[in-house]
């Protein structure tokens, strides 16, 4: 293994791998060729019609990555779906739709990202599950619960706002600060499924996805307000590298994530 990793570090002039820690990551030079190797891998399995079929009773475990919401609202209804395959399929999730988990699903290490980003690459396919509506929850016992807010009650409430690293839960924190109400952001977090326990606890307000609220506001008593103003909406989409397109198993995962989005 040694000699092989030596002729290509030769080859390509580059050290391919590096220790960090205890382990071996690859370098960019040795993730630009991974990337290309699985294209041209495609391109011959396509020019020579390759047909596998996958069987799911053989088993085979698939790693997911993405957004926070992942673990809480999709993951219970897929692993659902399974059925008697429980013993076969096996499901690995990973938080973070960044510049390392691009280039893991570029690589084969991801099958698929779920997430509310609008990424553009050519090697990178996209398919939109659903439009996300963001609504107001606060703890029943909010001097405001039950009334519909106008906005200038609105725009004095005390925000837990999300903070997050792909700009789009920022929108209540950038609106608060265009209002020039930045004072009435109490806290940030990067954990959506905290929000509704902060609600709960207290007499700050959250903007969060309907869904999420639908789900919590029995269990912390919270009430769910319209919000006044307008916020940009988003769209939850999954996506998968071009060299997965026809591949079997991960067209038979990207069929029940799907289903899995429309059961909820």
């Amino acid at each position: 293994m040694s000699n092989a990793l030596n002729r290509l570090r030769h080859l390509f002039e580059d050290d391919l791998f590096v220790r960090q820690g205890n382990s071996m990551q690859p370098t960019p030079k040795a993730q630009q060729v991974s990337r290309q190797v699985n294209t041209a891998l495609a391109a011959i399995r396509e020019c020579i019609g390759e047909t596998e079929v996958f069987d799911p009773s053989v088993g085979r475990t698939f790693n997911i990555a993405g957004v926070e919401s992942l673990d809480i609202f999709v993951l219970p209804k897929l692993i659902a779906s399974f059925g008697e395959l429980i013993d076969r399929i096996h499901i690995n999730t990973f938080k973070g739709f960044d510049e390392e988990n691009i280039n893991r699903l570029k690589s084969g290490d991801i099958d698929l990202l779920i997430e509310h980003s609008v990424y553009r690459d050519d090697e990178i396919h996209l398919l939109p599950l659903t439009n996300v509506k963001l609504v107001c929850i606060a703890s029943k016992h909010h001097p405001l619960a039950g009334q519909k807010l106008t906005l200038e009650q609105f725009k004095s409430l005390h925000h837990v706002v999300l903070q997050a690293a792909d700009k789009h839960g920022l929108h209540m924190e950038q609106q608060l600060l265009e209002w020039g109400k930045g004072n009435n952001i109490v806290a940030r977090t990067p954990h959506t499924y905290s929000m509704p326990i902060i609600c709960a606890e207290s007499n700050v307000v959250c903007v969060v996805p309907e869904i999420l609220a639908n789900m919590f506001k029995n269990q912390y008593d919270l009430v769910v307000l319209d919000i006044p103003v307008t916020l940009p909406s988003f769209q939850v989409s999954v996506l998968w590298h071009q060299s997965q397109d026809n591949d079997s198993g991960n067209r038979w995962l990207r069929e029940k994530v799907i289903a899995a989005y429309k059961a909820l």
